[in-house]
């Protein structure tokens, strides 16, 4: 069996864009959105009728762009079987015990099921930039037969015993054709992964990572939030629309009121809207027509909703103020003064980014003054989502992310590539968006890179 070393995962250097900061006030409300990694050649393909190491060997090729041809398909089925048994060549999911985007960082992870550990091996050889990945790609490319490629595997860095000594020695022969079970081609993961992107005016989504985006769900609108299985949309003409389900166009959105300029959403029904004068409006009835309640709080430039009942504002002299109780005109606590950016998310995480790029966190149930952790410097925005996940944009355009208030626990989810967007979820989705536009997303959780790419470029994103 090969025993893998971590793969350092190498994203193309991207232009960062200055005008994300103050776009993520007004579309990454609620805590739960933005994010991306560089854009990379490998396209994530479906495969209804798969079913075999064989098959999986071809996905794989479909995925790096590379002939399924007989000598290709043969090459990676040896591999399989010189990584894990013929008769459970599918182990934890992960047939080639790739450490990229399947956790685990030395090739003991789990992927989430096979569809996407075929995308994330051919994405690994692309971009890792490791010892001998170029070599293999190449013989990929020319077709060349097992035993050219084949030595190209044992030379790499792919796995620290290289097979055997002399390398290769360990190598498989070529399997028999070995049926996995159904169920470990599709996502097994637990609950709606929703993630909306807005380009062009128009607003698109999908329920999980693997999955195409909706068609057009609406047109003409300037922002998006998004928490659970409910969408808010902010259109150009100021209206605010929302759905507790569902995708794509249709007459489930409702209008529930106008003359806005920001939205939020969080969990248990609650949303906030920003009116054109500066005034903060709250429901937690779910969405419909009206209820919203005048928060009394005049003078405010950001809102971000997070869970039970919390709310923050920032307003245009820099001051962050927030509440957990009732909507209404109960009295905002003032927290903080020298803040650009917020972000409330679940178990109650408040996140606040300063004028001098200090990200400050905490997550107490009662709402006092200060109180807050410093986490560390040289951050250019923040996103806060469930289960006390973090996500931070550090001035280079590297995204990291932790899932405890920490100034050492930050963990890389990005290389040396520059990155101009984050967006974090309320269930575990990462998003992270790039110059080119192209958004990528992932719900493995905190660790290195392991994001899908998705087809299209967008302006801005929200994860539910």
């Amino acid at each position: 069996m090969g025993t893998h070393v971590p793969k350092r995962l190498r994203w193309r250097g991207l232009l960062v864009r200055t005008s994300f900061v103050t776009a993520m006030l007004t579309v990454v409300v609620g805590g739960f959105g933005l994010a991306a990694p560089a854009a990379s050649a490998a396209t994530l393909t479906q495969c209804s009728s798969c079913s075999t190491n064989f098959d999986w060997a071809s996905l794989v090729l479909k995925d790096g762009g590379w002939p399924t041809s007989t000598n290709n398909i043969t090459t990676i089925a040896q591999w399989t079987a010189s990584e894990n048994p013929a008769s459970d060549w599918w182990h934890n999911d992960n047939p080639l015990n790739n450490g990229d985007g399947c956790g685990g960082g030395n090739g003991t992870g789990t992927c989430q099921n096979l569809t996407l550990a075929a995308y994330y091996v051919a994405d690994n050889l692309q971009h890792c930039g490791c010892s001998g990945y170029s070599t293999i790609v190449s013989d990929f490319a020319s077709s060349a037969a097992p035993s050219v490629t084949a030595p190209a595997i044992w030379k790499s860095s792919w796995a620290q015993s290289h097979y055997g000594t002399p390398p290769g020695a360990n190598w498989a022969a070529t399997p028999p054709h070995v049926a996995s079970p159904s169920s470990n081609w599709t996502a097994t993961s637990s609950g709606t992964k929703l993630e909306m992107v807005l380009g062009s005016q128009t607003v698109y989504a999908k329920n999980n990572v693997t999955d195409n985006w909706s068609s057009a769900e609406f047109g003409g609108i300037q922002a998006i939030a998004a928490n659970g299985t409910t969408q808010m949309i902010l259109d150009t003409s100021g209206a605010v629309y929302a759905r507790a389900s569902g995708l794509g166009s249709g007459s489930s959105w409702i209008r529930e009121t106008s003359g806005i300029k920001a939205i939020a959403i969080g969990p248990g029904g609650l949303q906030m809207v920003l009116d054109t004068t500066g005034h903060v409006w709250a429901k937690t009835s779910g969405v419909g027509v009206g209820n919203f309640t005048n928060e009394n709080a005049p003078g405010v430039a950001a809102i971000s909703a997070g869970a039970n009942g919390l709310q923050m504002l920032l307003d245009t002299a820099g001051n962050v103020y927030a509440k957990n109780t009732a909507v209404g005109p109960a009295q905002f606590v003032e927290e903080a003064s020298g803040i650009r950016a917020i972000s409330a998310g679940g178990s109650n995480l408040q996140l606040a980014l300063d004028t001098s790029g200090t990200v400050w966190a905490k997550a107490a149930s009662t709402i006092v003054p200060q109180g807050f952790t410093n986490e560390g410097s040289g951050a250019q925005a923040i996103s806060a989502g469930g289960s006390g996940l973090q996500m931070k944009l550090s001035t280079s355009g590297v995204v990291s992310a932790q899932s405890s208030i920490s100034s050492t626990g930050w963990v890389n989810e990005t290389g040396t590539a520059v990155e101009t967007g984050i967006a974090a979820g309320e269930n575990g989705v990462q998003m992270v968006r790039d110059s080119a536009g192209a958004v990528w997303a992932k719900t493995t959780g905190v660790g290195y890179l392991g994001f899908v790419s998705n087809v299209g470029t967008y302006q801005s994103m929200a994860a539910g």
